[in-house]
């Protein structure tokens, strides 16, 4: 969750909103586990970013419209990037 908080701040820095979001997944009403992710937004462009200690997961939703899911990036770096070009290109 460390590096979701971290990418939430680097986008908010670069005027996209981002927020780390926490939803208890249940089975049977029993807690299986905790879904973290980071949901990023600039007009109508969407992002869910996902991250395993590993890699991170990205999905991205234009329009309503998903583009693209289980984009796999091993930095967050990378993810900045690819976000804010991203943006760059379906907001031009």
């Amino acid at each position: 969750m460390k590096n979701l908080k971290k990418l939430a701040i680097i986008l908010r820095a670069l005027g996209i909103t981002a927020n780390v979001v926490s939803e208890e997944i249940t089975y049977n009403g029993v807690h299986e586990y905790d879904n973290n992710f980071c949901e990023c937004d600039k007009g109508l462009i969407h992002f869910d970013v996902w991250h395993d200690d590993e890699e991170f997961e990205l999905h991205f939703t234009f329009k309503n419209t998903l583009v693209y899911d289980t984009l796999y990036l091993d930095s967050l770096l990378q993810v900045v990037s690819e976000i804010t070009s991203t943006i760059s290109k379906f907001e031009g």
